[in-house]
């Protein structure tokens, strides 16, 4: 049957996108992590990260830098509802390339996972399909 050779070729590809599809994460290649990063929805909040493993956050919106689930009682998160700023420092997560966790007065704040040029932030569950925030390159 000459078949044979594009059903394999069709069931291959088909494979190949069940086996990545699922992830909202693609293997577009990651930027650097080090240099400014601009919120894509509001142009005010931006972070520097630096080459040394310092960080300058300027109007993180709350959800991110005050999450419940890795509280950090910084004087901007008594408010519940401002953007915030801080200095703290980065680092590439153990185990995953794409996950830059970010911290301050040594208490993790967040984790924002690397895809392409984007930073993208999950606020609740990793399993929807898009971030609540995306960061951009600049």
């Amino acid at each position: 049957m000459r078949d044979r050779p594009t059903v394999a070729a069709v069931l291959a590809a088909v494979t190949l996108a069940a086996a990545t599809g699922c992830s909202a994460l693609s293997a577009t290649p990651r930027v650097d992590p080090v240099g400014s990063w601009t919120l894509s929805s509001d142009p005010s909040s931006r972070m520097v990260l630096h080459e040394d493993g310092s960080l300058a956050v300027v109007d993180m919106p709350y959800d991110i830098a005050c999450d419940v689930d890795a509280p950090w009682t910084g004087p901007s998160c008594a408010d519940r509802s401002v953007p915030v700023s801080f200095t703290g420092t980065w680092r590439l997560a153990d185990g995953d390339p794409r996950a830059v966790r970010l911290a301050t007065d040594d208490r993790h704040v967040g984790t924002g996972y690397r895809d392409g040029d984007e930073l993208g932030f999950w606020i609740g569950s990793l399993d929807r399909p898009e971030p609540t925030y995306r960061y951009v390159h600049d």
